[in-house]
This record gives C-alpha cells, structure tokens and sequence, in this order.
C-alpha cells in the first residue's frame, strides 16, 4: 500500500513543473491547512478623538477590523468648527486648546499655528468702573490678596471635602475681585465653582489655572483631525447611534437605533459620561446586558459634566486693550476671548464659554437674540456704550441641548472618592473598554489631551488581552 509520504514523494519526482507545496496542501485534509488567522474585530463607538485615536492604534497594529459608530452626522464630539458662522471660516465652537506642549495634541496644533496664553498674557479687567491692564491689576491690593490666598489651589490638602466657592468663603476674598477667580477657575473645572470638589479637582483641573494653553489659529480643528486621523475615517458610520449593548455571550452584540445588529470581540466606548448617565426612559440612553456593575455607576454618579453654552460675538470696534487676548467683567457673562481682530474691515471676533448653573438656569432658555441683548445690557454695564454699542451679532452653541454630547466635561462632584476614574475606567470582561476624558487617570480630565492618553490606555489593554 502507497503510503502518504511515498505519495508526496511520487508525486514530486513525476510532476516537477508543479509547485511541490501546492500538492502538498492538496494533499492534506482541511483539518491539517493551518489558516491565516482572523482578524478581531472592534467596534468604537463614538468618533470623538479618544475614538479616533484609538481606531488609528488598532488600526496600525494590523491583527484588529475595526469600525466606528458615531451617532452624529460628523466627527470630533467636543472639538467642533463651525463654519461660515459671523463671516469667518475659522471659529472653534468646542474644545480647541492644548495645556502644555509635551502632549500630543500640542504636537497636532503645531503642525497647523498656535497662539499661547495663560493667567500671565496681557488681558482687560473692568473693575469698578475702571479698564486696568495686567501690569496695573498686579498693584491693586484686593487683586494681590486674591492671588496671595489662591497660589496653592492646585495642592489643596484638607480633611474635608469643601466646594470651590466654600473654600474661596474661607479666604475672605474681596468682593470687588472674587469675579476674576470665578471666571478663571470654571473655564478649568468644567461648572459653576458651587459645585465642584476642592479637594478632588485641585491636583486635576485646578492645577492647570496657571498652565501655558496653546489655541488653534490660522486654520480649523476639522482640517487637523483630518489629517491626523485620514486614515481610519473610511471606517466611520455616521448617523449610527447605539441602543443596546450585549455582552453575554462569547461576542459582543450591539445593536443601533435602526435596528441594525453587529458583532464584535471588543468594544470600546468613547461616549461622554453624561450619555453613559442616562436612565433606560432617556432619549439616546445605552441600554448594557448584564448591566453594567454597581462600582462603575456609583463612580458615574460621583462625576458631573453640566451644562455648557459656547457664544461667538461679533463687534465692529476694539474697545479692549493693545495685545489683550481676555476680556475679564463683573457680568453673569464674564470673560470672553479674542479670537481675530481685523481693522482694516472693521471686524473683531470674541468668544465666551459659560457653564454650570447659569448655563442650565438661564441661558439654556434664550433665543440667540436674548442672548445677545443681555451681552449689550452686561457691556453697557461693566464696560461703556462704546463696546455695548460695538456690537454686531453673536452665534450660540449649546452643548447642553447636543443629543449626543449633552454638556461641557467631567468633573468631580462635592463627596466623591479619589479612586472614581479608575472605577469609571475599569472595563468588563476583558470585552468592554472605555476611553474619555472622564475616564482619564493622568489628573488630564477635561481635556483633549486627556481624551488621548485613555484611549493609548485602552488600545494597550486591547492588544494585551488579543495576544
């Protein structure tokens, strides 16, 4: 009897004109063919840049099919252009400053032009009447008690958990300054000062009240996405919001508004927390099976991100300073940011993010039109009829009212745990990851950069666990 090995060896001196490995695979059965391994596939949902960046990971590494499902019809979440809006191609809407240069949102700003301020940078403060320059604030002594009693924020140490406004309470700060602090600090914190945890967000967004910050200029977030990120957008669906996620059975099963069913290995969710909060009766909530643990919606829960409201104005006169890049008043609109100046036509272009409270309370309920009213009634007010009658129109992004986004960025509440964004971070079954700001553990929360390094964090989980 010919035996397989007298067969190949037959066969190979007979037909030398035939690939020797060819009759060898034919020779086997299926059972013996060692096949290409399978691709894992990931599904990434959310295409703000923690999921960008993390589909560009898997991406590189070859071994993962990814696909990224984002509910809105564009992508960036928080980072947001709009365009053509008050003349001008280049307002950011949404996040658009990087805080240190050693961070790869830094080095992605770079490749376009930046411009740096920090509490340093030559602003305008309306204060009793008066426009003082920075050099001038700095011999005012209410000022310098202000900044005398505030210098350690970022290391605060006490044994009670205080809010923001109790601890400025305590320094007794004078009343006619205590608006600057207010104004600097919940641009960082996320919320209105009454809310926020001294001593949970002092080593995180507090620390950074005095971080150099570098903005966009001369170009637009979308284009640097573009750029960075070209190459993993043929795998966004757009318009594909989530309705479900099953994570039972040995795949993970997700299932979008349409209906529509997919199948992953991993998933991994870059949605802000304020959409992971939402109850099973809310519109665009993520229903998880099993639920998701008890530990990580009580760590939910010890995180806010409130409401945000982000106002482009425009003015046909400069009434500010030479160089000043903020514009600090006593108004419930306090500080605004000159984005362009251009005399030659006329035109200047500020903007003013509010959040928290008044955001929510009030400004959530205006028209545009209202909105711009109260701007020229504050002006009027803090500043003069020049800059009230300065004005021209404004643009309004409520972040509060994006299905998709509902709000500004996370932040620790009054009586939360230093541990809640490792929780919050924490994924399940070695099947579900989460990235996000939120989810930052590098005290980056709040920021671009943040968003980044999680899902760095995440990616190395993923590959670790494939392996």
């Amino acid at each position: 009897m010919q035996t397989r090995r007298d067969f190949i060896k037959t066969a190979a001196m007979a037909l030398p004109a035939m690939s020797f490995a060819s009759i060898l695979l034919s020779s086997c059965s299926k059972s013996e063919i060692i096949a290409p391994r399978k691709k894992l596939r990931v599904g990434i949902i959310g295409a703000g840049i923690s999921g960008l960046e993390t589909a560009k990971i898997l991406f590189d590494q070859k071994q993962f099919e990814i696909e990224i499902l984002e509910a809105s019809d564009r992508i960036g979440g928080r980072i947001s252009l709009s365009e053509s809006v008050l003349g001008s191609n280049n307002i950011e809407m949404g996040a658009n400053a990087a805080y240190g240069d050693q961070n790869k949102w830094y080095n992605m700003l770079r490749t376009a032009q930046t411009f740096e301020t920090n509490s340093k940078t030559p602003s305008s403060f309306y204060l009793s009447g008066s426009a003082l320059t920075l050099n001038e604030l700095n011999k005012d002594s209410d000022y310098l008690k202000l900044v005398n009693s505030t210098q350690d924020i970022g290391a605060y140490s006490g044994s009670t958990d205080v809010s923001v406004a109790q601890y400025i309470e305590s320094k007794n700060i004078p009343e006619r300054v205590k608006f600057i602090f207010e104004n600097r600090t919940e641009e960082k914190i996320g919320t209105s000062i009454e809310r926020a945890s001294i001593a949970l967000n002092s080593s995180e967004s507090l620390s950074k009240i005095d971080a150099n910050m570098y903005h966009i200029a001369g170009t637009n977030s979308q284009d640097i996405l573009y750029k960075e990120y070209g190459k993993v957008l043929p795998f966004v669906l757009n318009n594909t919001a989530i309705s479900s996620v099953d994570y039972t059975g040995n795949k993970v099963k997700v299932r979008d508004q349409n209906q529509v069913l997919r199948e992953y290995d991993f998933v991994v969710l870059t949605v802000p927390v304020s959409i992971l909060k939402l109850q099973p009766s809310e519109v665009n909530s993520i229903q998880f099976s099993p639920a998701l643990p008890e530990s990580k919606i009580a760590a939910m829960n010890k995180i806010g991100m409130d409401g945000a409201i982000k106002i482009a104005i425009k003015t046909n006169r400069k009434f500010w300073h030479e160089d000043s890049k903020s514009i600090y008043t006593k108004g419930k609109i306090g500080k605004y940011e000159v984005v362009s100046e251009d005399p030659a036509n006329s035109e200047y272009i500020l903007t003013a993010t509010v959040m928290g409270a008044f955001a929510e309370n009030e400004l959530n309920s205006m028209r545009e039109s209202e909105i711009l009213n109260l701007i020229q009634n504050e002006w009027a007010m803090y500043i003069g009829t020049s800059a009230s009658d300065s004005l021209v129109s404004c643009h309004v992004k409520n972040w509060s009212k994006d299905p998709f986004i509902r709000g500004a960025f996370s932040y620790h509440k009054v009586g939360g745990e230093a541990e809640t964004r490792k929780e919050l971070a924490k994924s399940i079954s070695s099947k579900i990851f989460f990235a996000g700001e939120a989810c930052n553990t590098n005290k980056n929360s709040g920021t671009v950069q943040g968003a980044i390094e999680t899902a760095s964090a995440v990616c190395k989980e993923i590959i670790a666990v494939a392996v």
